[in-house]
Order: C-alpha cells, then structure tokens, then sequence
C-alpha cells in the first residue's frame, strides 16, 4: 500500500503537472470507486471545476475544486451537501469550493496521460478525468480497493475526521499549505501517545488514528534506524529511545520523499515512474539477508499478524 512518502510524491507531481487545470468531462467506469453519491451526479459536480490546490493528509489526496461564480452545476450542491458543514466560522470556506478526496488503498495508481495517448489496460481504469487542454487522469486500482470521496468540507469525511496528527511539520516540503490542516506532531506529543499504548511499537506506528501516513515499509526502517525492536512495548520505551524513534521516524520519511517513494509492488508515480526508495531499505523484506550494521543474518517474524524483520544484535 502507498504510505507518506509515496502519496507525497503523487501531490508534487500533481502541483506540478494539473495545478489550475480544468476539469472538462468525467467517466465513472467502476460505480463502487465513488463513495455516497452517484456516479452521475458526482460527474456533474466535477465537471467545469478548476484544480486550485493539492494537499496530502496522511495517506489521503486532497483536491481543491473550484467552480467559477455563476457557472455552478444543476447538482453541484447536492454532491456538496453529501458531508455535513462544519460550526459557523469554524473554518472559512471559498463559495464554490469542494474537495476531491483520494485513497488509493493497496494498489490505487493516479496516471496521468497526454492526449495522444491510449488509455491505460490491465487493469482497466475505474475512472477517468478528462482536462480542457485534452489531457486525461486516469484512477487505476488492480484490487478495487482504492475510493474516491467529494465534499464541501474534507475535515467532516469520516474517514479523515478519524485521523491521528501528521509524523512531519506541516509545511516541511516547502509548498504552502491552508491553514487548516490538524496540527502535526512534536516529540513530546508522540512521547504521550507511547506512554498511553502498553502495545508493541510496531503496530502503534502503523495505526493510522495515532500516526497518519506511516505503513509496513516505514515502520520497519525506523525501528531499525533507531535500534528498537518491533515487538517492544511502546510503554516501556525510554525517554532517550523515544527521541532517537521520533527522529528516525521523520528522517526515514523525508529519505523516502526525496527518492520518490518505494515501489516495491504496483506503486508508480504521476507519470508512471518507479520510485527509487526500495533500493534503500535496511530490513524491509529482507528476512535471512545480512543486516547492513553487523552482517548477522535479519529475522523475520509476524507482529499483530503483519510481517516485520528485524536484527536481534542491532535492536533492542
């Protein structure tokens, strides 16, 4: 599954190539890709917006959508109303605004293809986004699990509303973001959140309602970059550990970012590269290779039913 680095890469790319792009037509191929509303009625909401911005929440897509004033689609405000507005001036919205929300899930890929080009095959695209200037984005999902989500208000989403702070500072890459965004975590907050879990580590990095964004691959590196085995108890970790964790964590993530993600299976990036990332991994499926500190062989185990690898020497 695209964790953080990788969804981060895709929102660079699409800052980069389908920043202020409009949306001219919208095919719903597979019905079940869109959640709450009809295919048609999402269709028209869609359609005639203009992309304004690009934000990620963990391992979310976050489209802004504009609609010009006066130009607003018969069911526009239908597909708007689908997620309950926030309390008065809780947030300040932008008449016409709505957002397009992306999950990719196991093997979601956004594509992004030029006008003389075929559509995608195998598998087949669950939907596809036309631009004005001819250009098409294409939602491929191999296993079906990816979801596509359109609101006034992303924040009220349930799937967003539940999630945990964000492992780096927001705004850390560079390009400005809106300020409503939940606030990032800090040492001491992810500190509190060990404190309260009696757990193993592992799978509280991996729980999406503490920490958005980190996945299989990212806790795994970060454990071993921080020396800590994957089945210690988060509770039991001392104070120093906690910190070399936490600075592990974000360093493992922004290594991840700057080579474009890990594809170790159906990842790819807008334009159908590969990331460069997998070529790094310390112990991420490498169970009986040597560990690249002490050469002794790495160890596979299950940790809440998912598969880690660890060095029995390296960590503790």
């Amino acid at each position: 599954m695209p964790e953080l680095p990788e969804i981060e890469t895709i929102r660079r790319d699409l800052i980069q190539f389908v920043l202020s792009a409009t949306i001219q037509r919208v095919e719903v191929l597979d019905p079940t890709v869109i959640c709450e509303l009809p295919p048609a009625t999402f269709s028209q909401s869609v359609q005639g917006t203009t992309i304004t911005n690009v934000q990620r929440y963990g391992k979310y897509l976050i489209l802004t959508l504009t609609r010009p004033c006066g130009s607003a689609s018969p069911q526009a405000g239908e597909a708007r109303e689908s997620y309950p507005l926030s309390p008065p001036g809780e947030r300040v919205r932008v008449r016409g605004e709505q957002f397009l929300i992306v999950h990719l899930r196991m093997t979601g890929q956004l594509l992004l293809g030029t006008p003389s080009e075929q559509p995608p095959t195998n598998p087949t695209p669950r939907l596809i986004v036309t631009f004005a200037d001819g250009r098409s984005l294409y939602f491929r999902d191999q296993r079906r699990f990816g979801k596509i989500f359109l609101a006034r208000d992303w924040h009220t989403v349930p799937p967003l509303a539940r999630l945990g702070p964000e492992p780096l500072p927001i705004g850390s890459d560079g390009v400005r973001r809106k300020p409503d965004l939940k606030d990032g975590c800090d040492r001491d907050k992810f500190a509190e959140l060990l404190r309260r879990h009696t757990g193993a580590i592992k799978p509280l990095l991996m729980n999406q309602t503490i920490i958005a964004g980190v996945g299989n691959i990212y806790a795994q590196e970060a454990l071993f970059r921080a020396g800590i085995k994957p089945m210690r108890k988060a509770h039991r970790i001392r104070a120093y550990e906690v910190t070399h964790l936490w600075a592990a964590l974000q360093a493992t993530l922004r290594s991840a970012i700057r080579r474009r993600g890990s594809s170790q299976n159906t990842y790819r990036d807008l334009l159908g590269r590969p990331g460069r990332a997998q070529r790094f991994h310390a112990v991420y499926r490498r169970a009986g290779q040597p560990c690249p500190r002490c050469e002794t062989p790495l160890v596979g185990l299950k940790v809440s039913g998912r598969s880690s690898v660890f060095c029995r020497y390296c960590q503790h």
